[in-house]
């Protein structure tokens, strides 16, 4: 018999994810980097298997929103952004 598997997929759309930003000049979102670390870390605290689809956005800061959300996948500290801009 195969045990069963339980896998949890974070599917992100834009509107949810890096266009959400703060600095997204056409969204005008309210997140920050801090948030996507805790979406991050608060994913992985379900404890099971899981992958990630994300999706882009337009702001300049998208490879430390995806840096951000990975290390909280990972379980990694996370980083304000005064210290992301030293």
């Amino acid at each position: 018999m195969v045990a069963a598997a339980t896998y949890f997929v974070a599917v992100a759309s834009p509107e949810a994810h890096a266009s959400s930003n703060v600095r997204d000049p056409l969204a005008g979102g309210i997140l920050e980097l801090e948030d996507f670390h805790w979406l991050g870390r608060s994913l992985r605290a379900f404890g099971v298997p899981m992958f990630s689809v994300l999706e882009g956005g337009y702001s300049r800061d998208l490879p430390e929103l995806i840096f951000a959300y990975l290390k909280g996948v990972a379980g990694l500290p996370g980083q304000s952004r005064a210290a992301a801009e030293k």
